[in-house]
């Protein structure tokens, strides 16, 4: 009888230390479950909250230019539209082929934030949203809100080493997988959905621009010298310069759109993350028509 007491004892003490093991990794899996479900659910809060934010921002352009019947007050950024100073009645003195001067509906925006540089908009897609400029800190927008808190997904923003009056700029954005900010510019992964949306605007504060698109590109981040860099051709180009984007943007382009840029184009690039590899990018490369 003591010997089989003596060799259920072990037996048992397995049990208990397997009972234990088996509590500890269910303490393990439900912390690591809230864990992720805690992320998850910020994730999409902070999402919703940021989309908040751009709604806000689309209601007050609306009820600005209401208030101010055509116009819009603004100031433009030094440098844009001929210089500082206060746009008079809203308008930038351009004038379209109906001969009547351009009143931005989105002007009011710079009031809120002087950083405020234009507004983006890709019909089919998600993309309709405020774009940052702070060329001293260019990817200052990167985590922010149009207001500067912090956020996620920040705010599409204009790239270093260009304006948006130069021969070639980049406007960057976070691929959110809830489809915000630069979240559907994969779309244009797909070359229907490309080709039957080959262009997009960008409204300024002084004009509202088309652009074509002539290339969609999905790469990744090259250290120099080991490929074509298509980041890096921010600002002045010379027509050398030009060709070489343009060509290898063609030769590289997911599908052909039959558009070939011209030197004096000015060139745009969209540029986001991509994830089907390690620093995956995904660019849409575009010429402005108007």
């Amino acid at each position: 009888m003591g010997k089989k007491n003596q060799a259920e004892a072990p037996a048992g003490k397995k049990r208990k230390a397997f009972r234990i093991l088996i509590l500890v990794l269910m303490i393990v899996f439900a912390a690591a479950f809230g864990v992720s479900l805690y992320m998850l659910l910020d994730y999409y809060g902070n999402a919703h909250d940021e989309q908040s934010i751009i709604n806000d921002l689309k209601k007050y352009a609306a009820s600005a230019a209401e208030e101010g019947g055509d116009a819009v007050n603004a100031t433009l950024p030094e440098g844009e539209g001929g210089g500082s100073g206060a746009v008079k009645g809203g308008t930038s003195g351009y004038s379209g082929e109906d001969g009547k001067e351009f009143v931005s509906q989105y002007a009011a925006f710079h009031d809120v934030n002087p950083d405020y540089i234009g507004w983006l908009y890709m019909e089919g897609t998600k993309i309709d949203y405020p774009v940052m400029y702070k060329p001293e800190d260019p990817e200052y927008y990167s985590r922010r809100t149009i207001y500067g808190a912090d956020s996620r997904g920040g705010t599409p923003f204009i790239g270093p080493g260009a304006t948006i009056d130069d021969d070639c700029f980049y406007i960057y954005g976070h691929n959110m997988s809830s489809g915000l900010f630069f979240g559907t510019l994969n779309y244009y992964m797909d070359e229907e959905f490309g080709l039957s949306h080959p262009t997009f605007t960008f409204e300024t504060l002084t004009e509202r621009r088309t652009y074509e698109i002539f290339g969609v590109l999905k790469t990744k981040l090259v250290y120099p010298g080991n490929g074509f860099i298509y980041y890096g051709y921010a600002g002045s180009l010379t027509e050398s310069e030009f060709d070489e984007f343009v060509t290898n943007i063609k030769e590289q382009s997911m599908y052909d759109f039959g558009v070939t840029p011209a030197y004096g184009d000015q060139l745009l690039v969209l540029s986001t993350c991509s994830y089907h590899i390690y620093t995956g990018r995904f660019a849409v490369i575009a010429r402005r028509i108007e």
